[in-house]
């Protein structure tokens, strides 16, 4: 079984979707905050994606509904590109702040 976490927990804004980071996704529907200038592990990023999963799957709709809500309505923090348009020297790929002129894909 594969499952999309990004697609079950975008969030629709009215015109759009809205996708969201694992970190903000575990604020939100979890209560976790990875703290200060802790690194992503792949073994930490993973025990994320599955307490996200179980949470997700256990809940019910109506939650999920406040849940997704909570989601928008929370700031959120800015992503590493969005932080570093470029990292050593590598364009990180962000539409709105490229460095290296390539095209985008929708």
């Amino acid at each position: 079984l594969l499952v999309d976490l990004a697609a079950s927990f975008r969030a629709w804004d009215g015109s759009r979707y809205v996708y969201f980071s694992q970190d903000h996704c575990a604020k939100v529907w979890l209560g976790a905050v990875r703290p200060p200038n802790v690194a992503h592990d792949a073994v930490g990023d993973a025990a994320v994606s599955m307490a996200l999963l179980g949470c997700y799957m256990r809940m019910p709709d109506s939650a999920k509904a406040q849940c997704h809500a909570r989601a928008l309505a929370t700031p959120r923090d800015p992503s590493f590109a969005v932080k570093h348009p470029s990292f050593e020297g590598v364009c990180q790929g962000n539409r709105r702040l490229c460095t290296c002129g390539a095209p985008h894909f929708s």
